[in-house]
């Protein structure tokens, strides 16, 4: 076993999916830590938290259900529906502070796909180098960073004087990068098998956007449904050659519904699938009996 990675999906609410994901893995099998996570959105807002050994999915019960978030709210005050900056400056930095030196000095990686907003191409940012010495949380904003005007984020975020939108965009689930291709990859997807991969109104909207967005901005938007099904194709070929591990919903789940009940249903979703998974005990006792328990497990589960 060449290590173990773990990539989540994002998908604004229905990132709850992976938390409950997470959730499992730790407290059903006792996995506090692979080598590398990445994916994208909301998926690495999660693994950040997981990275630096202070991932509860209560967070998203508690404080992601807040209006500010998400809701028609936002809009009187100025922001947009999906408001990424609450994420960032209230939720982030004061009420569940994500530990930035625990982040960056953990010895899990995490990897975290950025586009470049003028030439839509794929950036790659990994805490192993410091983020290139970018701040840790406007990687964070920068990674989530919807680019659709007035519903979402509606713009970039410099990095090293260029700007940066979702990573969602160029790569949403990085299984080529070179620190995820070799190893055993769990796979975390929030769309289910039914879900309707285009519609000619979602390419409609998307023909007019481009009178507003970078050209760089408005080709990742327009290209990002085939990136991403291509990648979850991808995905289950690896489970086929590599026995990767994927886990998805078996029903579609929302992305804006922000209500206690709907995050408190896609944890116990995710969570429940990781329990039933058989090939996640199996690989559970890969890690135990590959000398590496202790990184893992910790000390007193190794």
């Amino acid at each position: 076993m060449y290590g173990v990675s773990l990539l989540l999906e994002g998908g604004t609410m229905r990132g709850a999916y992976c938390a409950g994901v997470l959730q499992g893995l730790q407290e059903h099998y006792g996995i506090m830590k692979v080598d590398v996570g990445s994916g994208s959105s909301s998926g690495i807002g999660s693994l950040a938290y997981y990275a630096a050994g202070d991932f509860d999915a209560a967070y998203w019960e508690d404080m992601l259900s807040s209006k500010s978030f998400v809701g028609m709210g936002n809009f009187l005050r100025g922001k947009p529906y999906v408001d990424v900056d609450y994420v960032v400056d209230v939720l982030m930095k004061k009420e569940c502070p994500l530990d930035a030196n625990a982040l960056l000095a953990s010895d899990m990686e995490l990897v975290v796909p950025v586009t470049d907003a003028f030439t839509g191409k794929v950036k790659y940012l990994s805490s192993k180098d410091g983020f290139e010495g970018c701040d840790p949380f406007e990687v964070m904003r920068a990674t989530m960073a919807l680019p659709l005007p007035v519903v979402t984020y509606g713009k970039g975020v410099r990095l090293n004087g260029s700007m940066y939108i979702d990573g969602g965009y160029s790569d949403p689930v990085p299984l080529d990068h070179p620190s995820i291709k070799c190893t055993k990859k769990i796979i975390c997807l929030t769309k289910n098998k039914g879900y309707k991969r285009s519609s000619s109104s979602e390419r409609a909207a998307m023909k007019l956007m481009k009178r507003v967005l970078p050209e760089g901005t408005y080709r990742a938007v327009r290209d990002k449904p085939d990136i991403y099904w291509g990648r979850v194709d991808d995905a289950f070929r690896l489970v086929k050659d590599e026995g990767a591990i994927v886990i998805r919903p078996d029903v579609a789940l929302s992305r804006f519904d922000s209500s206690r009940n709907n995050i408190r249903y896609c944890i116990e979703l995710g969570k429940r699938d990781v329990i039933s998974n058989p090939m996640l005990a199996e690989l559970a006792d890969e890690m135990r009996e590959s000398g590496r328990g202790e990184f893992y497990f910790g000390r007193e589960a190794a």
